[in-house]
């Protein structure tokens, strides 16, 4: 039995290892299966990955511009970057390609240059978007602007100061305060009313762009809030800038009273909105004359009347709540601040001095500089042709660095001696470098005389022209080089140290007072005692404004060896202090104005200016050589550019196309939109239109003129001059002459002075105040008459002579209202 039982345990036993043998041998299978599948997927692998590597590399190696046909964003503003660093638009398909060869990029295609001219543009309107959104982010901004004329068009230059808010807030305000450029343009007319309206059509078109993105679909801004955020002016002086600051403040005034209103009208109650609406009716139908005149008139022109007496009443309530307001908030909603631009103080400095010396009768003039025309006219033996060359040259030092550019540094490449002149001083031992004109001459006085006559020598003719010819007289001047002394001591003791101050870092106009009233302090120094500047003694830590070296020692001391040639600089010194005195005291009058008096530092800041209008300025020499390199180019495509290459508004718009999206998109529609309504030529045709207007006006106003002088001319002819003084001097006698009659006396007599003498003596009646005063002016004169006929200068007192009856009124028919002509200032400063 025990063997039968181990048998049947041995045969379980085996039948349990067998079971466990087929698990083992079927697991076995399982993993060599397994095992077999990945192996096959580590081969799979490594050629899926040298598959997706190749797929990777060449995804990289060929790129595409377009994406849907549309050119990406990212290859717009790498075209706006190439513009940006001036390479042309014919090139910068060229420069992209070539680029991409360089790196091994295998580039589709590139935009062509009919693209990238477009996309300049959407640049443009990206920036105006940048612009918009900075001026959003600023309680208040200040504005500046300049002008400049090329080819007899003009072209306006605007910028907006406003603080930056992505800038670094732990930098000081003043380096966060940032000037943009916001427009450059041409105009018709640079007149004070079309400056004006240039701004009004910036701020429509700006807020337009902005209003219609989707930047400012959700939140729109008002038009209006771009007048009552500008709270300053930074330009130069010349008086249609002071007089554009008053109409910008006047329609300053005006939105900030609608928008008052506006508010006001919001928070009526119906009861009084109501009877807003009945006052509104019953003033258009007083009006209109009565129902039945209100009810005759179209819907139009009601709808034309109901605006009209809307926007009245908005502006009556507007001013009643801001006459509620304090006295105090009411001067600082309304303060606006203007500033001239400090460098212009000081080039009209520069020339107040040396004109003052000139017409110094003190010590002996410079020798006046005839051109070709004017030395015969000044050789001849008539009188009066000899006076009127005299009164059109010029003399002095500034007419004398007139001369000399237009040698030295002529303007027209082919005309002048300026590289000449740079080789010839590099080649002189003690100088051994290049130099430019316009440089310090009283420096090198005897290397340009010396240079002067090489001039003469090097010709096959060996003779001057008429220009050679007075330079090299005048530098051999005393009057002449004396009033370059003069000039060399103002410049290095005040000019340079003061332009240094003003333009060495960024600082508020609105603190330069103590720096203008250290000026003129050093002035009335000078004028007591003119020898701290011209001593042999003197010191640049006394004689300079910032008590620091000279920035031409040469030149200072240049001049001090000149002294004891020309005895008289002392008192020309003088002179020219107390010209530059008098202009710095007029040129600085815009610091005295009731609107700067008792602000705080934050007000200050608030009304941020610039020290110089140099960004202006900079911006109508940017379009000048815009216009140069590429004459048929339009103000848009040009002013897109300097824009986007001026404010580089690259980063922030990448930060926006993320956060909100279809801004390159909003772009892309304007340019074509403007392109397809043909904008820029309608622009083209406007000034057209504007500049014959201008023409007409002006051919009315010289008809006018003309009809004028020959009315006046008339009323002399047929004037009676009185040759008894008892009519004058006797009370009764007098009583009976009219104001305009002894006008018209002294009108005669100025007339006939400028017969005989070429000269006017008397006074013009209209800056002779009072009758007694007119009648002694009448009596100098009719002694001075009766002399001439003592001398036998003239035969007698007066002759008659016979009134033209056949005399035709001239210019009646021109009643076009014309400005005055000092409504239309140039340029100067």
């Amino acid at each position: 039995m025990s063997l039968v039982r181990q048998r049947d345990e041995a045969l379980q036993e085996i039948d349990v290892l067998t079971t466990k043998l087929d698990q083992f041998r079927e697991r076995n299978r399982t993993l060599v299966a397994a095992n077999q599948a990945l192996q096959k997927r580590v081969k799979r692998f490594s050629e899926r990955l040298k598959k997706a590597t190749s797929n990777a590399v060449e995804d990289v190696v060929n790129q595409s511009s377009k994406e849907k046909r549309i050119i990406t964003p990212a290859m717009r503003l790498c075209v706006l970057e190439l513009a940006k660093h001036g390479v042309p638009m014919d090139h910068i398909a060229g420069v992209i390609l070539a680029v991409s060869d360089c790196f091994g990029i295998h580039l589709d295609s590139a935009p062509s240059s009919r693209s990238c001219r477009r996309i300049v543009k959407e640049g443009g309107i990206i920036d105006e978007l940048h612009t918009m959104d900075l001026m959003n982010h600023t309680e208040y901004f200040t504005l500046s602007g300049d002008g400049t004329s090329y080819k007899n068009l003009n072209y306006e230059v605007k910028h907006v100061t406003l603080t930056d808010y992505l800038a670094d807030p732990s930098l000081p305000e003043a380096e966060r305060k940032h000037v943009v450029l916001v427009d450059l343009s041409n105009t018709a007319s640079h007149t004070s009313e079309a400056q004006l309206a240039g701004w009004k059509n910036l701020c429509y078109k700006l807020h337009d762009t902005y209003n219609t993105s989707p930047l400012g679909l959700e939140n729109p801004i008002d038009n209006r809030t771009f007048y009552t955020k500008a709270c300053g002016y930074l330009s130069d002086h010349a008086p249609d800038q002071t007089k554009l600051v008053r109409l910008f403040v006047a329609e300053r005034d005006q939105a900030d009273l609608e928008m008052r209103g506006e508010q006001v009208l919001k928070s009526l109650g119906g009861e009084e909105l109501v009877q807003m609406v009945v006052e509104q009716n019953e003033t258009n139908i007083l009006l209109a004359g009565g129902v039945a005149q209100w009810d005759a008139l179209s819907q139009e022109e009601k709808e034309t009347r109901n605006t009209k007496v809307e926007h009245a009443i908005i502006k009556r309530v507007g001013r009643e709540a801001f006459e509620k307001l304090p006295k105090e908030q009411q001067a600082d909603s309304r303060r606006f601040v203007w500033g001239g631009c400090a460098m212009h103080k000081a080039i009209n400095s520069s020339k107040g001095g040396p004109l003052t010396m000139i017409l110094d009768h003190r010590h002996p003039g410079p020798i006046t500089l005839f051109n070709k025309d004017n030395a015969a006219a000044a050789g001849s033996s008539d009188a009066a042709l000899k006076a009127r060359a005299e009164k059109l040259s010029g003399r002095g030092g500034v007419k004398l660095i007139e001369l000399m550019g237009m040698v030295l540094n002529n303007s027209n490449k082919k005309l002048g001696q300026q590289d000449m002149h740079g080789i010839y001083f590099e080649s002189r031992e003690h100088l051994g470098h290049v130099v430019r004109f316009p440089d310090v001459i009283i420096a090198h006085l005897p290397l340009y005389i010396e240079f002067f006559k090489f001039i003469r020598e090097h010709k096959a003719s060996g003779q001057w022209t008429n220009i050679e010819q007075n330079i090299y007289t005048a530098l051999h001047d005393d009057g002449t080089l004396s009033d370059l002394v003069c000039m060399t001591l103002y410049s290095q003791s005040v000019d340079i140290p003061y332009m240094v101050i003003v333009r060495g870092q960024i600082q508020n106009q609105l603190d330069l007072p103590p720096t203008h009233d250290k000026v003129k302090a050093l002035c009335r120094r000078v004028i007591a005692d003119p020898y701290i500047v011209c001593g042999l003694n003197m010191s640049y830590k006394m004689a300079s404004l910032n008590g620091k070296q000279w920035q031409r020692p040469d030149a200072v001391y240049a001049a001090l060896a000149l002294i004891p040639r020309l005895p008289l600089i002392p008192e020309g010194t003088k002179a020219t202090f107390e010209g530059a005195l008098e202009t710095w005291e007029r040129f600085t009058e815009d610091e005295r104005s009731a609107q700067r008096v008792g602000m705080t530092e934050k007000q200050k800041m608030d009304h941020f200016l610039r020290t110089t209008n140099d960004h202006s300025e900079g911006g109508a020499g940017t379009t000048k050589r815009a216009k140069q390199r590429a004459p048929n180019a339009s103000m848009d495509f040009i002013s897109a550019k300097a824009r986007w290459t001026r404010n580089n508004p690259k980063v922030w718009v990448e930060q926006k196309e993320q956060e909100v999206g279809g801004l390159f998109k909003h772009a892309r529609v304007i340019v074509r939109r403007d392109d397809a309504d043909g904008v820029v030529q309608r622009k083209r045709k406007e000034i057209a239109e504007q500049s014959k207007e201008i023409a007409n006006a002006n051919t009315c106003k010289r008809m006018k003129t003309k009809a004028r002088k020959d009315k006046k001319q008339q009323e002399l002819e047929l004037c009676v001059p009185i040759e008894d003084m008892r009519a004058l001097t006797e009370p009764a006698r007098l009583k009976t002459i009219t104001i305009a009659a002894l006008d018209l006396q002294i009108d005669w007599h100025r007339d006939q002075e400028q017969k005989v003498l070429h000269k006017q003596e008397t006074k013009a009646h209209s800056t002779i105040k009072g009758k007694p005063a007119k009648a002694a002016a009448v009596i100098a004169a009719i002694k001075q008459r009766k002399g001439w006929v003592t001398s036998g200068l003239i035969k007698e007192f007066y002759t008659p002579i016979e009134p033209d009856s056949d005399d035709e009124e001239v210019g009646s028919e021109c009643n076009m209202d014309v400005e005055d002509d000092a409504d239309i200032v140039g340029y100067g400063g």
